[in-house]
């Protein structure tokens, strides 16, 4: 395994004496001059210049005109993938060619979150692993043009991260190969590097392809931030077993949530079971995923649990019926659970109403199944809310 050299733009874990002399006149007057700071210094001005790219590159300062960054922004660590997904028009049958498409688009889970949050209007920063490739060349183009702010990320000498999956005609997953392996390259000592933006981010964002080291590190060095956290798959939750207490919210499915918690989930009877045994333990907001049933969410004294939109049918379904074949048909299962976990934080930093925002949640989720992209292209916080007016209000 490759693990390459870190990126050229690495950043202290925190202020210098001198960049927070620089950041304390800034903060006195937003538009003094970088002359002026030199000279109340006894510094050049270029020497300013430098030290205030540190701070930008550390998120406390942004764009020009040195605006503070007070603003909330939240830092989303993951991974990013290059995803060649297959469907299959007609009934797949296994071991043959089965006619269909193939289409390539950014993927994975904590960009897709990233990506999600970005089209929500959220200042959102991205932390990932990119190979010097063209697959990280596109991954690192289309995330940005989407909004997010991929300055923070890492690339190393390699190839990308990419993700195969096959999908039935229903637009289910039938069977995926993921090839992760650049994703061992973020350290706790390569993310300490940005220690500084991450301490100051209004919320944390972080899926279980990171090494097992670096969630413990990230989970006990920024606990006292409100941290979200995406168990990927049975055989990634396991690495946060025993961080769990550092963990704000937790979106498994059932097989994670089994897996978490020792609980066997036989009927929803079990669902209070679960999500209160990962409450005992520290967890504040749990959101149990489960899929065509919806989702069972769980405060420690609120508990509710919303089924999947009835209007939402697979093409199968629909048949010949016109009225069937509305946006609302069923087109892919791929990136809904990133878009309800966007919808997650979204709803936090807004301080929503709890259960408002979970209703708004789930309607990023549904109107991505509506879309054959992981990502729904017209995602935005008027059209959820209208999906939440004509879908979810009754």
């Amino acid at each position: 395994m490759n693990k390459g050299k870190q990126h050229e733009d690495a950043v202290p874990q925190k202020e210098s004496q001198r960049e927070s002399e620089v950041l304390a006149l800034i903060r006195r007057d937003p538009l003094i001059s970088q002359n002026e700071i030199g000279e109340r210094l006894g510094i050049s001005r270029s020497a300013v210049a430098g030290h205030i790219m540190k701070l930008m590159q550390k998120g406390v300062v942004r764009g020009k005109g040195y605006l503070l960054n007070d603003e909330p922004y939240v830092v989303v660590i993951g991974g990013a993938n290059m995803d060649i997904q297959g469907t299959s028009q007609q009934s797949l049958v296994e071991g043959d060619s089965n006619p269909g498409s193939v289409v390539q688009t950014p993927g994975g889970v904590g960009r897709n979150i990233a990506e999600n949050l970005a089209r929500l209007g959220v200042d959102v920063r991205l932390i990932v692993a990119l190979g010097r490739d063209r697959n990280g060349e596109q991954l690192l183009q289309q995330t940005e043009m989407a909004g997010v702010d991929c300055s923070p990320s890492f690339h190393f000498n390699g190839c990308s991260s990419s993700y195969l999956s096959v999908m039935n005609q229903q637009g289910e997953l039938v069977a995926a190969v993921s090839d992760m392996a650049i994703v061992d390259n973020l350290t706790p000592e390569c993310l300490s590097q940005r220690s500084s933006l991450i301490n100051n981010a209004s919320a944390l964002v972080l899926d279980t392809n990171l090494p097992a080291a670096t969630l413990e590190f990230l989970l006990r060095e920024y606990s006292h931030i409100p941290i979200f956290v995406d168990p990927v798959s049975t055989a990634k939750a396991g690495k946060v077993r025993r961080q769990l207490s550092s963990i704000h919210t937790l979106k498994p499915n059932r097989l994670e949530a089994e897996q978490l918690t020792g609980i066997k989930i036989r009927s929803s009877k079990d669902f209070p079971a679960v999500t209160d045994f990962l409450h005992r333990v520290g967890i504040a907001d749990v959101y149990l995923s489960l899929g065509a049933d919806g989702v069972f969410a769980s405060r420690s004294d609120s508990k509710l649990h919303l089924p999947a939109l009835s209007s939402l049918v697979t093409e199968e379904k629909a048949g010949s019926n016109p009225a069937a074949h509305s946006p609302l048909a069923l087109k892919s299962v791929t990136g809904a659970g990133d878009a309800f976990m966007a919808g997650l934080v979204y709803s936090h930093l807004k301080k929503m109403e709890w259960v408002k925002g979970v209703g708004f949640a789930q309607a990023c989720a549904q109107m991505t199944l509506t879309s054959e992209r992981s990502i729904h292209p017209a995602l935005c916080v008027t059209q959820v809310e209208k999906f939440v007016d004509l879908n979810l209000s009754e």
